[in-house]
């Protein structure tokens, strides 16, 4: 919500709410700073929490690398300490590393395997293909979703086979709608 915060904060035509706005945001940064990881290949991520020492899941690490981008594109004062390229390779982590192309968690997590939701497919999907990213996580994330896509054009919620019973989330599929929107444009 920083990267939002900020982006609205350029409309704001109130001098004391937009430099309110830009204090909350980068106080959110700073916290974002202090708290980042740093797997195994040097990418920077953050837990779920504050309380709890467990890697984003793909939707929510997307919802992050969204933000901070957000925010450095509309002039947040501690745009330059975030290295965009470091911060948005971490979407790279959730390819292969297991019997899945994509996986909900990073695969540098190795207590869990389990193959991403769509919903984790379609927000990284938008950031790929939206922040221009390695073409070959967007092929893995489309390649992908062909295990999820049912006859009748819906995709469920994980790919077939997996599930003992089958789902369709249709908040889940307008994320698959958003992300391949996002790779048509480029």
């Amino acid at each position: 919500m920083a990267g939002v915060l900020q982006r609205l904060s350029v409309f704001e035509t109130e001098a004391a709410t937009r430099a309110r706005m830009r204090e909350v945001a980068d106080t959110t940064m700073a916290v974002l700073l202090r708290e980042r990881q740093y797997a195994p290949n040097g990418h920077w991520y953050w837990y779920y929490s504050l309380g709890e020492a467990i890697p984003n899941d793909l939707a929510h690490a997307g919802y992050i690398i969204h933000g901070i981008h957000l925010y450095a594109a509309h002039g947040g004062r501690l745009a330059s300490k975030f290295p965009l390229p470091t911060v948005r390779a971490h979407l790279a982590d959730y390819e292969g590393g297991s019997s899945w192309p994509i996986t909900e968690w990073p695969k540098f997590r190795t207590d869990v395997s389990v193959p991403a939701r769509t919903y984790d497919i379609g927000m990284g999907l938008f950031l790929v293909c939206t922040l221009g990213l390695d073409e070959t996580v967007s092929t893995s994330m489309l390649q992908a979703l062909s295990h999820y896509r049912e006859s009748d054009g819906s995709y469920l919620k994980q790919p077939r086979g997996f599930a003992s019973v089958p789902i369709v989330v249709r908040e889940y599929e307008t994320y698959v709608l958003l992300g391949l929107a996002a790779c048509e444009r480029r």
